[in-house]
């Protein structure tokens, strides 16, 4: 039954633009939203260095 609600909205979202366009900014100023800010630091990324990498001298 999920499946087919989930279709039907898929169709009724693909025929309107309108609504196609209304869920695109949606979904744009949620990512928006969710981003880290620069100079945000989370601790949950991080970066470890690769110490078998060289960078070549041009």
């Amino acid at each position: 039954m999920k499946g087919v609600l989930l279709g039907i909205v898929v169709l009724v979202l693909w025929s309107s633009p309108q609504a196609r366009q209304v869920t695109a900014d949606v979904l744009r100023s949620t990512a928006n939203w969710i981003e880290p800010k620069k100079g945000e630091e989370s601790p949950k990324n991080f970066v470890i260095p690769n110490p078998f990498y060289k960078e070549r001298s041009k």
